[in-house]
C-alpha cells in the first residue's frame, strides 16, 4: 500500500525521522554556538581565517587578470580593430595576436604600393576598406627642475572618436598642435604639472617647450600613459628607438576570417569582434594552439590552493571540534544511557560543524570580497599608475571555497561524531578518557603510500627529465598529495612513540609527550596541520632556492660588482652632458671612458679630415684592404675584412675588463705593454697583428674618399678563448681588446660607447643612481651592476613567515585546548605541591612537542617534491641540475618558532588552578 505521493509509507517515514533528526540537532547546535561563544568562535577563526585569504586572492586574481573582453576599451578604444606589424612575411596568430609566428613565405603585395614601403594611414586603408587613424606607444624624456626622467607618452589625435576608451578627458581640451600636450592622472602622481608649459627634447637636442592644454585618464595594453599628444610629436621628440606604432581601423566588425586574411598581408590584428567572440581551438594553427595559454593553469592553481585550504582548514578546526565534543562527552554519555542511539549523537556533534562551519564560511567570504574592494580602492587611490580590470568577483570559485570549508568543517567533526557513537559510557561516567590504541595496519598502510608517492616522484623526474616543469608538474602535486596522506595516516603512531620516548625526559616533557599521545584526537589533527604547512614551504624553498643558485651560478655580471655605466648613442653632446650631470650630482665617482675604433665613419670628421685604421689579415695586401673600404669600387676577399669595420675592438681599462674572461698575468702584461687581446688566431702572425692607418677626406654628402696609408705598425697580440670571449660579451663571435693608452697612442679613432663609474665607498648607492638616471639626457641610460637578484626574496619571506604564523597558531591552539581540558589535572598538580613554574613548564612542553612533531615531518614529507620540482627547472641539457636546500631558513622554521611557541605557552599560564573537592 502507498500514500497519495506514490512513495512507500517506510520509505517517507524513515526520510521524515532522519530530517527531523538533522533538525533538531541544528537547533541544538545554534543554541550551544550561542552559549558557548569562545568556543565557536575559535572554531569559526580557524575555518574562517585560510577561507579569508583565499577569497581576497581568488578575487584579486580575477581582478588584476583582465580578460580579452575587459581589454578591448585599452586596446583599441572606440575602433572595430587595432593592427600593428611585426615583420616582413606572412603572419600567424592567436586571438589576441599575443602569440604569432613570422612565416618564411613572403607577405601578399598591395596594388599601388611598393611591395618594401613602410606601412601608412593609406595603405592599411587600402587592405582593410576602412578610416585609419595612427597611435604611437613611446616615451618623452621631460624636465622637472632638475630632474629629467623619462614618460610614457601615448600618441593619438585623441579628438577623433575611435581613440575613445583609451583615454578620456577629464578637464581642458585635447591637444591639436605639435606645441600642445595633455598630462594624465597617473603623469600628475608621478610630478607632471596640471597645467602651463612643459619642457622636453627636440629633435636637434634643443629643449622645446609644450603648453599643457588638459588633464585625461588613459590606459593601454601596455599600462597607463602618463602623457597624451599628437602622433608627430611623438615622432619628432620621442626615443625613436622605443616607439611602437598602430593603427586604428574603423569599419565594418573585422572577423576571423578578416584577421587571418590581413596576416597574409604581414599585419597582426586584434579585433573587437574576435576578442568578444573568440574562435573555438580548433580553428587555430597547430604551433598557436601549443602556445595558447589559456586558464587552466589558473585553475589549476586555484584547485590546488583549496585543496591546500580544505586541508588545513581541517587540520586546523579539528582539534577545537574533538575538544568541544570531548567536553561534551559526560552530557553526552548520560543521554547515550537514556537511550539516546549513535547516530544521533552523532548528528548533534556534526550539527556543531555544519552550523559553525556555514557560519564562518559565510563571514569569511563577505570579509574577503569587502576587504579586497577596500584594498584595491586604498591603493589606487594612491597609485594612479597601478592598473587593473574593473572589480570582478568570480562567484563560482567562491562558491566552490565557501562549499570546501563547510565540507572540510563536516570533515574535522567526522573522527570527534565517530568517537563519541562509540562512547564506553560506565568509562566517561567515572571519569577515565584517552584514546585507544593506534591500529597497526594504519601506519603501515601510511609508510606504503609515501613509498609509493615517493617512488613514482623518483621515476617521473627520471622518465621525463627533459620534458620541462609544464608536463612534470601534475605528477609532482599528485605525488606530493600521496606522501601528506601517507604522512596523516602515520602520525598517530609517531605521537604514540613520543609518548614512549618521553618517559626518559624531565617531568614537564614528559608530562606533555604522554598527553600528546593519549589525546591523539586533539594532537594529531595540530600536528597534521603544521606538518601540511611546513611540507608546503620546504617544497617551494627548495625549488625557489634551487632556481634561484642556477639563476645565480649563470649569471654574467657587466662589470665588477657595485660599479656602474652610462651608456651612450656615439653623440659627443650626449657624452659632454653626461659628464656635466656626474659632476654635479655624483662628483664622488670615477669616470674611465670605454668605447671602441671607429673607423671610416663621417662623425669621427675633423676639419674635413676623417682617421682610419684598418687590420691587415695575414695573406692580404695593402691593396685589398683599401679595396674593402667603403669608398672603393673594387671588392675585397671576405677574409681581408676588417674587426675595425665592424665595431669590435675594444678600448678600456684593464679595470673595466670583463671579469668572465680572467685575464692571466701574461694577457695583463701583453695589454699593458701596448698590445691586443684578440679571438681570431688566423689574424695573428708572429705573435703580433698588422695594422694600417692614415686620413681620409671627407666630401659632398658626407662621402669619404682619398684613403692613404701614412702609418703602418705592428703590435703584439695573444689569443684568448672564442667561447670565453662570447661569454662575457653576450654572443659576440669575435673582437679584440686595448688600452685607451694604446689607442691614443697609434692615433686611432674612438668613439666612446660608455662611461663606466666606480664609487670610493665599492658601492654606487641607489640614491646616487636615481639622481643620475633622472638627469640624464635621450639615447643614454644608467646600469649598476649589483649582482643577481632574486625574484623569489619577497615570494619566500612571505611563504615563511605564513608557515610560521600556521605552525604557531596550529600549536598554541593545541596547548590552549590541552589545558582547558586538563584543569583537573592541573589542579591535582598543585594540591600536591607544583609551582606555577612547573605548570608553565608543563604548557611550554606540550607547546614544544606538538610544534617540533609537526615541523620535523613536514621537513621529512617536503623534502622529495622540493627537490623533484627543482630537477626540471635547473637541469639545462647534458648539465645536471641544481639542488639547494635551504637549511638554515628551515631550521628557523622548525626549531624557532616551535621555541617561540613554547615562550608564549609559559607566558599565558598565569593564574592558579581552580580548587575543587574531586568525588572517589
Amino acid at each position: 500500500m502507498t500514500d497519495r505521493s506514490g512513495g512507500s509509507p517506510s520509505t517517507t517515514g524513515r526520510f521524515a525521522r532522519w530530517l527531523a533528526g538533522w533538525r533538531v540537532a541544528i537547533r541544538i547546535a545554534r543554541r550551544d554556538a550561542r552559549r558557548y561563544k569562545w568556543r565557536s568562535a575559535l572554531i569559526v577563526a580557524m575555518v574562517g581565517l585560510p577561507v579569508l585569504l583565499l577569497t581576497g586572492g581568488i578575487t584579486l586574481m580575477a581582478t588584476i587578470d583582465v580578460s580579452m573582453a575587459e581589454s578591448v576599451p585599452r586596446v583599441m578604444g572606440s575602433a572595430q580593430a587595432r593592427i600593428y606589424i611585426n615583420g616582413p612575411g606572412r603572419q600567424i596568430q592567436s586571438p589576441d595576436s599575443q602569440s604569432n609566428r613570422n612565416l618564411s613565405a613572403g607577405a601578399l603585395a598591395i596594388p599601388g604600393f611598393a611591395p618594401d614601403s613602410a606601412w601608412t594611414m593609406s595603405k592599411v586603408q587600402k587592405v582593410t576598406g576602412g578610416r585609419v587613424i595612427q597611435t604611437l606607444d613611446g616615451w618623452l624624456r621631460v624636465t622637472l627642475g632638475d630632474r629629467r626622467p623619462t614618460m610614457a607618452v601615448l600618441g593619438i589625435d585623441a579628438r577623433d572618436p575611435l581613440a575613445r576608451g583609451m583615454t578620456e578627458l577629464v578637464s581642458g581640451r585635447w591637444a591639436s598642435t605639435a606645441s600642445e600636450i595633455v598630462v594624465t592622472e597617473a603623469g600628475i602622481a608621478n610630478g607632471l604639472p596640471r597645467e602651463g608649459t612643459l619642457t622636453t627634447s627636440g629633435g636637434d637636442g634643443r629643449p622645446q617647450q609644450l603648453s599643457v592644454v588638459g588633464v585625461a585618464t588613459g590606459q593601454t595594453e601596455q599600462g597607463p600613459p602618463f602623457l597624451v599628444a599628437l602622433p608627430g610629436l611623438v615622432t619628432s621628440v620621442g626615443d625613436q628607438s622605443r616607439v611602437s606604432a598602430a593603427f586604428l581601423v574603423g569599419r565594418d566588425p573585422v572577423t576571423w576570417a578578416d584577421v587571418r586574411r590581413l596576416n597574409d598581408y604581414g599585419l597582426l590584428v586584434q579585433s573587437r569582434q574576435v576578442f568578444l567572440n573568440p574562435p573555438p581551438q580548433a580553428e587555430l594553427d597547430p604551433q598557436i594552439a601549443q602556445m595558447v595559454g589559456s586558464n587552466r593553469g589558473q585553475d589549476l592553481f586555484v584547485l590546488l590552493a583549496a585543496v591546500g585550504m580544505f586541508i588545513e582548514t581541517t587540520m586546523l578546526a579539528g582539534p577545537a571540534v574533538a575538544v568541544s565534543a570531548a567536553r561534551q562527552r559526560r552530557s553526552l554519555a548520560l543521554a547515550a544511557a537514556n537511550g539516546a542511539e549513535a547516530r544521533q549523537l552523532r548528528r548533534y556533534v556534526l550539527g556543531q560543524a555544519v552550523v559553525l562551519g556555514v557560519a564562518s564560511a559565510a563571514v569569511a567570504v563577505v570579509a574577503g570580497l569587502v576587504l579586497t574592494l577596500a584594498g584595491l580602492t586604498w591603493w589606487q587611490a594612491g597609485h594612479a599608475d597601478f592598473a587593473t580590470g574593473p572589480f570582478e568577483v568570480s562567484w563560482p570559485r567562491v562558491v566552490g571555497v565557501l562549499i570546501s570549508a563547510v565540507v572540510a568543517s563536516v570533515v574535522a567533526a567526522l573522527l570527534p561524531a565517530k568517537g563519541i557513537a562509540r562512547l564506553d559510557i560506565v568509562s566517561v561516567l567515572a571519569g577515565r578518557t584517552g584514546d585507544h590504541t593506534v591500529h597497526r595496519g594504519l601506519p603501515i598502510a601510511g609508510v606504503v603510500v609515501m613509498a609509493l608517492s615517493s617512488t613514482g616522484l623518483i621515476l617521473s623526474v627520471a622518465a621525463l627529465g627533459k620534458a620541462g616543469p609544464g608536463t612534470q608538474a601534475p605528477l609532482i602535486v599528485v605525488g606530493a598529495v600521496g606522501l601528506v596522506v601517507g604522512c596523516l595516516m602515520v602520525i598517530p603512531a609517531v605521537l604514540a612513540f613520543v609518548g614512549r620516548l618521553g618517559t626518559r625526559l624531565v617531568l614537564p616533557l614528559r608530562l606533555a609527550a604522554r598527553d600528546t599521545a593519549r589525546q591523539r584526537g586533539r594532537s594529531t589533527p595540530a600536528v597534521a596541520a603544521i606538518m601540511a604547512a611546513v611540507a608546503a614551504l620546504t617544497a617551494l624553498s627548495i625549488s625557489a632556492a634551487s632556481l634561484t643558485q642556477h639563476e645565480q651560478d649563470t649569471y654574467q655580471p657587466q662589470g665588477p660588482m657595485g660599479s656602474g655605466a652610462i651608456f651612450l648613442d656615439g653623440k659627443d653632446s650626449n657624452q659632454r652632458d653626461a659628464l656635466a650631470v656626474l659632476a654635479r650630482f655624483a662628483p664622488q665617482l670615477e669616470v674611465n671612458p670605454v668605447g671602441y675604433v671607429y673607423s671610416n665613419a663621417a662623425a669621427m670628421a675633423d676639419s674635413g679630415n676623417v682617421p682610419w685604421a684598418n687590420l691587415v689579415p695575414p695573406g692580404c695586401t695593402e691593396a685589398q684592404i683599401l679595396a674593402g673600404l667603403p669608398a672603393s669600387r673594387d671588392i675585397a676577399p671576405t677574409r681581408c675584412e676588417s674587426l675595425t669595420n665592424q665595431g669590435r675592438i675594444h678600448v678600456g681599462s684593464l679595470s673595466r675588463y670583463p671579469a668572465a674572461l680572467h685575464l692571466s698575468m701574461s694577457q695583463r702584461a701583453v695589454l699593458e705593454g701596448g698590445g691586443m687581446l684578440i679571438t681570431d688566431p688566423k689574424l695573428v702572425q708572429g705573435g703580433q697583428v698588422r695594422f694600417v692607418g692614415g686620413t681620409a677626406t671627407l666630401g659632398a654628402s658626407e662621402v669619404i674618399a682619398g684613403y692613404a696609408i701614412t702609418r703602418r705598425t705592428d703590435i703584439p697580440a695573444v689569443v684568448v678563448d672564442r667561447r670565453v670571449w662570447a661569454t662575457a660579451f653576450y654572443g659576440e663571435p669575435d673582437g679584440a681588446w686595448i688600452l685607451p693608452d694604446t689607442a691614443k697612442r697609434l692615433g686611432w679613432p674612438v668613439r666612446t660607447q660608455a662611461l663606466n663609474l666606480t664609487s670610493p665607498t665599492g658601492t654606487i648607492s641607489p640614491q646616487v643612481e636615481s639622481a643620475v638616471a633622472d638627469r640624464l639626457g635621450d639615447g643614454t641610460f644608467f646600469l649598476v651592476e649589483r649582482g643577481y637578484q632574486n625574484p623569489f626574496r619577497l615570494i619566500l619571506i612571505i611563504a615563511f613567515l605564513v608557515a610560521g604564523l600556521l605552525v604557531l597558531i596550529a600549536s598554541l591552539i593545541s596547548t590552549a585546548l590541552s589545558l582547558a581540558e586538563s584543569q583537573n589535572d592541573m589542579a591535582t598538580l598543585a594540591a600536591v605541591g607544583a609551582t606555577r613554574h612547573t605548570r608553565r613548564g608543563i604548557a611550554a612542553s606540550q607547546a614544544l612537542v606538538v610544534a617540533a612533531c609537526g615541523a620535523l615531518l613536514g621537513v621529512a614529507v617536503g623534502l622529495i617534491p622540493g627537490v623533484a620540482s627543482a630537477w626540471p627547472l635547473t637541469a639545462r641539457g647534458s648539465l645536471p641540475p641544481t639542488i639547494v636546500i635551504p637549511w638554515l631558513p628551515l631550521v628557523a622554521v622548525c626549531v624557532g618558532v616551535p621555541l617561540l611557541a613554547a615562550g608564549l605557552a609559559w607566558i599565558a599560564v598565569r593564574r592558579r588552578p581552580q580548587m575543587t573537592l574531586r568525588l572517589a
